[in-house]
């Protein structure tokens, strides 16, 4: 559940922030003939050219894992746990897919959108391994 709540992102930026994208406008025509399958086909093409998403920023991941651990040292539920790290997870399976693969200046502009000024992609993998060691120590105390 937690790996689809960040793409909760893509539909906000269909329907609300970019309405008169191409992608959009065959989302509406899907959502409307109710082909779910379709929009997931549609988001899975779609996915990388959509920019600039809140859910997908640097800030986002950080406060997603206070939450986490918040979530995981206040003896919450187990559902919960397994929501904020499956979302954590999503993220880190993500960004290091494109850092990996050679898109890093894709990946900077998509974490780092909303930091102007500094020269993020040379921070760039040091910020994937801070969050990675920080989603393992999480993954500790879950165990």
């Amino acid at each position: 559940m937690g790996t689809f709540l960040l793409d909760l992102d893509h539909l906000l930026y269909w329907f609300f922030s970019h309405p008169e994208k191409q992608d959009s406008q065959y989302a509406k025509v899907l959502l409307k003939t109710r082909n779910y399958r379709g929009m997931y086909a549609l988001l899975q093409r779609t996915h990388q050219a959509h920019t600039r998403l809140t859910f997908h920023t640097a800030l986002f991941q950080l406060v997603l894992l206070a939450l986490a651990f918040y979530v995981l040292t206040s003896g919450g539920s187990l559902f919960g746990s397994a929501l904020v790290m499956a979302m954590n997870l999503h993220l880190l399976k993500d960004e290091w897919f494109d850092y990996l693969s050679g898109k890093r200046e894709t990946l900077a502009d998509w974490l780092f959108w909303q930091i102007k000024g500094v020269a993020v992609e040379k921070y760039l993998r040091l910020y994937l391994a801070g969050v990675s060691a920080v989603f393992l120590l999480l993954s500790l105390i879950l165990v």
